[in-house]
């Protein structure tokens, strides 16, 4: 299948026009009936990507111009799945994200987190259903997403293939065990602090880039150029 990756009205059309199978973004500008009509003639799947790395600088009102978007999609039945190319979130941000910004309700947005979407990357497979002949691949939550939307974050047991999945409870990041050094002993020792607890607790928390990235920008909103300056010292370091 062809992807096509948009920004604007005019490119949504193109997309549509050139015979593209999937559109991965909605776009920045509003669309129209016309449009949303000629993707569903065409069989064209759209991507949300609310959440991107495309910048929106000077964009007034985003969120309403994707859910007039959305809105108008789905009321052309044009298929709609869930997806981000933002490198800090997950499909479960996005679900939240796409609730926020729609009306629709949590078993709307569940569909199209546990069925579309799954069944758009993996056509051939027999998954998103409880069912015989189905891969016994799902997670139980602990709550009800239908009535309680926060019970998509709860995962309590994760199944692959039959198999129980283990996994270890997630480690805090950096940023958020240091941060809270910075107001109080300057963004130096925060920095120091960090690099303490890599070398002699480097089990006890996350130390990636983006980790590191995330504590200099939080320092440079909280402070000024010259305080973040020392975690980017730090981050070239580690990561040059």
């Amino acid at each position: 299948r062809v992807t096509t990756h948009i920004s604007t009205a005019a490119d949504f059309r193109n997309a549509v026009a050139a015979g593209a199978d999937e559109i991965a973004h909605l776009p920045l500008e509003r669309i129209n009936a016309a449009d949303a009509d000629n993707a569903a003639k065409k069989h064209v799947t759209v991507v949300t990507t609310t959440l991107s790395h495309r910048s929106t600088e000077g964009i007034a009102d985003l969120d309403g111009i994707f859910r007039d978007n959305l809105a108008l999609l789905r009321n052309a039945r044009v298929p709609v799945v869930l997806g981000t190319d933002n490198g800090e979130h997950t499909v479960i941000d996005e679900a939240d994200n796409v609730k926020r910004i729609t009306t629709w309700s949590n078993a709307g947005v569940l569909n199209l987190l546990t069925l579309a979407t799954p069944l758009d990357i993996f056509p051939s497979r027999k998954i998103g259903r409880l069912a015989v002949g189905y891969e016994a691949s799902f997670v139980a939550l602990d709550g009800n997403p239908l009535s309680d939307w926060t019970a998509i974050r709860r995962v309590a047991i994760r199944v692959k293939e039959g198999h129980l999945i283990e996994v270890p409870p997630e480690k805090p990041s950096v940023e958020t065990v240091v941060l809270p050094v910075a107001p109080a002993r300057a963004a130096a020792a925060a920095v120091d602090e960090s690099a303490r607890l890599q070398r002699d607790q480097s089990d006890n928390s996350t130390f990636g880039d983006a980790a590191v990235n995330r504590l200099g920008l939080a320092l440079l909103h909280r402070s000024n150029t010259a305080a973040a300056s020392a975690p980017s010292t730090f981050l070239t370091a580690c990561f040059p």
